[in-house]
């Protein structure tokens, strides 16, 4: 509304200049013409006063004399508009600052729309994060071929199986030797371990790995599966090993909001197919938050 009452006030100011422009010129015109006649009318007292100087009796034009007390309608019209000019411009100048106000207002107003804009967008991008998070586990893990008295090499494969990027910021990675008898078997703390370095997958990456540490020499007397006769056994027969290895892991990962996350597992060898398996009747040594 603003905008459209300063639209009225400046054609009406333009119309003014227009209206003032044309009674300028023909208040320029009349001047010349009231000039013209008081030089005359000065010319004529002159010679009527001092006719003996000019040599003939002076006659006066009584139209040359009207210019003696000349007063103009024109004179009358550029006051009465330039009055108007003025009364206008001062309108003019109250609908412009009331357009600035109002623009300020539409300014303060655009700024509070775009704060609340970018905390909808931080809002929606911290829901989306939160339920689409990064999931990092173990995917698998096997060795290499076996020799009698050699260490066996250990190769893994991390991946993000989560929708958002994951970064790996803490790890720890080890073999144990777990004799028959067995043992308590346990997660010890990672927080002050990072043997992977940091790490960043996205979401449908993977890195394979080789575990680079020592690790248990090779003796298949030890590893291999054996067999003992057994009476209350099935089939009078049990199946066992002297020990087996473990692979052990443990890491911790944030997401893009710096959520920590952890990943943890377990998992012991069956030298017969070269892989690590996840420990029967064990679900919480093998987990992901």
């Amino acid at each position: 509304m603003a905008i459209l009452g300063m639209w009225k006030h400046i054609k009406t100011f333009c119309l003014c200049i227009a209206l003032l422009a044309i009674i300028g010129f023909y208040g320029w015109q009349e001047k010349e013409i009231a000039v013209q006649g008081l030089i005359a009318v000065q010319g004529l007292n002159a010679m009527r006063e001092e006719p003996v100087k000019f040599g003939r009796v002076a006659k006066l034009d009584d139209r040359a004399l009207e210019y003696r007390d000349l007063l103009k309608p024109t004179d009358w019209l550029l006051v009465i508009f330039t009055g108007f000019l003025a009364i206008y411009t001062a309108r003019l100048f109250r609908a412009t600052s009331g357009l600035f106000k109002e623009t300020a207002g539409l300014r303060i107003a655009a700024d509070n729309q775009r704060a609340d804009m970018l905390k909808s967008i931080d809002l929606a991008r911290q829901e989306f994060l939160s339920t689409h998070r990064p999931r990092i586990i173990l995917r698998e893990a096997i060795i290499g071929s076996v020799l009698e008295g050699q260490p066996i090499s250990v190769i893994y494969h991390l991946a993000n199986v989560g929708e958002t990027t994951g970064r790996i910021i803490r790890s720890m990675v080890t073999t144990e030797i777990v004799p028959r008898q067995g043992r308590l078997l346990l997660h010890g703390s990672v927080e002050q371990k990072n043997d992977l370095g940091e790490i960043t997958l996205g979401p449908g990456t993977a890195i394979l790995l080789t575990l680079d540490q020592s690790t248990p020499k090779w003796e298949a007397n030890r590893y291999q599966e054996k067999s003992q006769m057994v009476i209350n056994a099935p089939a009078g027969i049990m199946l066992y090993r002297e020990a087996m290895i473990h692979f052990v892991g443990q890491f911790i990962y944030v997401d893009q909001s710096n959520i920590w996350r952890r990943t943890a597992f377990r998992r012991q060898l069956i030298p017969e197919r070269q892989r690590f398996y996840r420990i029967p009747d064990e679900p919480d040594l093998d987990y992901a938050d």
